[in-house]
């Protein structure tokens, strides 16, 4: 079985076009998304970040808690 980063490597490398999320308003107008290329460089700049600041050691799990949309 492959974990959750190998997944959404193995996406963003078969279909980086392809949405990964999409939020919708009230209305069911599409208000944001992310495509899988999208996700990846946003979480690979957010780890790298984490990384330089020393905040983070390589290999450590971090969990990001981010309000509803």
């Amino acid at each position: 079985m492959t974990d959750i980063i190998e997944a959404l490597a193995r996406h963003a490398s078969d279909q980086p076009e392809a949405a990964l999320y999409t939020f919708l308003d009230a209305g069911g107008r599409v208000t944001e998304s992310y495509t899988y290329r999208e996700f990846d460089l946003r979480t690979t700049a957010l780890a790298a970040g984490l990384l330089d600041a020393g905040r983070v050691a390589r290999g450590e799990h971090v969990l990001l808690v981010y309000p509803p949309g």
